[in-house]
């Protein structure tokens, strides 16, 4: 359950489901839990940097990012009082833990800083925001010296590819609330477009370096159908589209809802999206539903 706060928010807020109140009362356990203790877990990590809830710095920025996510959804729910002592007591914490541990151009380093840039976007902090996106290993260094002009991941692994196409994603989906139009959003559909090329049948790719054989691209729609929506980019709901088409992308949970084509799915598939606020379940500005 906890790995999927943010999708049950997400359905919860969104189909004002009887299921709220204790939704909540869920939320504001785990999160008071966190805050309250951040500070006195041990700080630990033997192999790629430090965190205090996740193993290593990497696990630290990953399950950061996702509760930003889940913050986004409810946030308008959240009282200015109870924002303030989650960035007082692990937010703003755990962004001065990982940003100095982005020390390379590199996947890591780019998961610390999206989660670095999403603290700053959730809490309004724009020295965080301003250091997750211009410092010496930030966002836009990441993305000039981390990707090829085709718009593949220079690591030469398309697991690594998309792992950063992950966390780009989702910081963009927070950041999409506060800059649609800063440039680092042309990176969006290069990176999902330019793997195609490793493919023989449009769906699994070769499995380079670090690739954890076999691999296919149905692996990582969710991802591309998060991109495409957000930031309502044409080429990419082809991209999607053409997946449904060739049997590769089905909407078989009900999470792939609030990322899928409604257009394109069966009346018994989609969802009931009228008179609700879309507002408390997407992120402001985007096109998901």
């Amino acid at each position: 359950m906890v790995d999927s706060l943010d999708k049950i928010c997400r359905i919860v807020v969104h189909y004002k489901s009887p299921g709220l109140e204790k939704v909540l009362d869920f939320f504001y356990d785990f999160f008071d839990y966190y805050s309250d203790n951040y500070l006195n877990f041990e700080l630990h990590g033997q192999w790629v940097g430090k965190g205090r809830i996740g193993g290593q710095s990497l696990d630290e920025a990953v399950w950061g990012l996702y509760r930003i996510r889940s913050l986004m959804v409810c946030k308008d729910l959240l009282s200015k009082e109870y924002l303030d002592k989650l960035y007082t007591k692990l937010f703003k914490p755990m962004a001065d833990l990982l940003y100095p541990q982005a020390k390379s151009i590199h996947n890591i380093s780019m998961w610390i800083m999206c989660c670095v840039g999403a603290i700053g976007v959730m809490f309004n902090d724009n020295e965080l925001l301003d250091k997750a996106l211009n410092s010496e290993y930030g966002l836009r260094a990441q993305l000039k010296y981390g990707f090829t002009p085709e718009g593949l991941w220079r690591e030469c692994s398309i697991i690594y590819h998309y792992y950063v196409a992950e966390s780009l994603t989702n910081f963009l989906a927070v950041y999409a609330t506060v800059s649609k139009d800063d440039e680092i959003f042309n990176v969006l559909e290069k990176m999902y477009t330019s793997p195609r090329a490793f493919s023989h049948d449009g769906n699994q790719i070769q499995a380079l370096n670090d690739g954890w054989y076999p691999i296919y691209f149905e692996n990582y729609y969710g991802t591309e159908q998060l991109a495409a929506r957000v930031f309502d980019n044409s080429d990419l709901l082809k991209d999607v589209k053409t997946g449904y088409e060739k049997g590769i992308l089905k909407p078989s949970t009900s999470y792939s809802l609030f990322f899928d084509l409604v257009d394109e799915l069966n009346e018994d598939t989609k969802p009931s999206i009228q008179e609700t606020n879309k507002d408390l379940f997407i992120f402001s500005g985007s096109n998901i539903g």
